[in-house]
């Protein structure tokens, strides 16, 4: 289970956003004292989106506070409601980042704030992620394409994922020319070694299996990973950012939505997650934007040379950099 709730800010008013996901019998990383590692889940492995509950519509919006809580599925509400900010006589470093019997936490702030305050905030951001868990509401809209499947086979020690039949007609009937490979195959030390460096294997996989880009995906429902046995999905490409930006001023707002994350991110390289929408955002771009090889190299962002595909880990600086360049070509004032 991943939980986050976000103190948002937009044009229409600032309030409190909180999203669950569920992992079922997925393996999620965990530290070495046990606990769950709720900074990779959050980054590489958030799971399956299952609920939502918003005050602030998504897509555009400035991060104020973040709380996020990674627990194993079935972990009671109670037992989050216990948890609380660790008190330190230094005061509080943040981003702060603790393990809880088991569980674990990450709380920030776009800026310092006084030991005081970030206890009320912390309290404010549990108590909204609580009420959304006793409530929860679910997010898959009736009538919505559903996922494309993958399915996992685990034999020994590796792990086989192979498109699920009626995925492939599916996409035969949509058009798309599949690859000739039927199944990719790795061994679990590999994974791990893999995903280390990279993030979600799943995130690299399901291009590979279905000749598509991760926003053609999206488009046509995402994709969810499933035990080819049979059992709850373990792994859905789903986004923190909506990626349905269809005009030049929805891609700008798209962009100014990834700057806020970029420059939020604690590390110098780039959230594998929002690396993958960087990389949604170059494709929209080239295709949103009328002869963008006549573009001045100062407005260009693709003249950059960034590459903002998959396999790359970017780094802040550089991403800041074409997104920054990219706002400039899409709203030239």
């Amino acid at each position: 289970m991943y939980v986050a709730a976000q103190r948002v800010r937009s044009a229409s008013g600032v309030g409190i956003n909180v999203f669950i996901y569920r992992h079922a019998s997925a393996k999620v990383p965990t530290r070495s004292d046990g606990a769950i590692d709720v900074v990779r889940v959050a980054e590489e492995f958030p799971g399956q989106l299952v609920s939502s509950n918003t005050q602030i519509p998504p897509g555009g919006n400035e991060v104020l506070s973040y709380l996020d809580i990674a627990a194993a599925d079935g972990t009671s509400v109670d037992q989050l409601a216990s948890l609380s900010l660790p008190r330190k006589p230094g005061g509080i470093v943040i981003p702060h980042v603790w393990p809880h019997n088991g569980i674990g936490a990450r709380f920030g702030t776009r800026s310092f704030v006084h030991e005081a305050a970030a206890a009320e905030e912390f309290g404010q951001l549990k108590d909204a992620m609580i009420d959304a868990l006793r409530s929860p509401q679910t997010t898959r809209k009736s009538g919505a394409a559903p996922p494309l499947t993958i399915e996992v086979s685990h034999l020994a020690d590796v792990l086989s994922f192979s498109l699920k039949q009626e995925s492939r007609e599916r996409l035969l009937s949509l058009g798309v020319s599949l690859p000739a490979v039927g199944s990719i195959n790795i061994t679990t030390t590999t994974l791990d070694d893999f995903e280390a460096v990279l993030g979600a294997f799943a995130r690299h996989v399901a291009p590979l299996l279905t000749n598509m880009a991760l926003d053609q995906l999206s488009a046509v429902g995402g994709v969810q990973f499933v035990p080819a046995s049979g059992g709850d999905v373990i792994w859905e490409l789903t986004r923190p950012i909506h990626t349905n930006a269809t005009t030049l001023p929805e891609l700008a707002d798209w962009a100014n939505a990834l700057l806020a994350q970029a420059v939020k991110s604690p590390t110098i390289e780039l959230e594998p997650v929002i690396a993958a929408e960087l990389e949604q955002f170059e494709s929209r771009f080239m295709l949103l934007v009328d002869d963008i090889e006549r573009l001045p190299p100062e407005r260009n962002p693709l003249a950059l040379g960034l590459e903002p595909r998959p396999g790359k880990i970017l780094y802040k600086d550089k991403a800041v950099d074409f997104l920054k360049r990219a706002l400039l070509a899409v709203q030239p004032s």
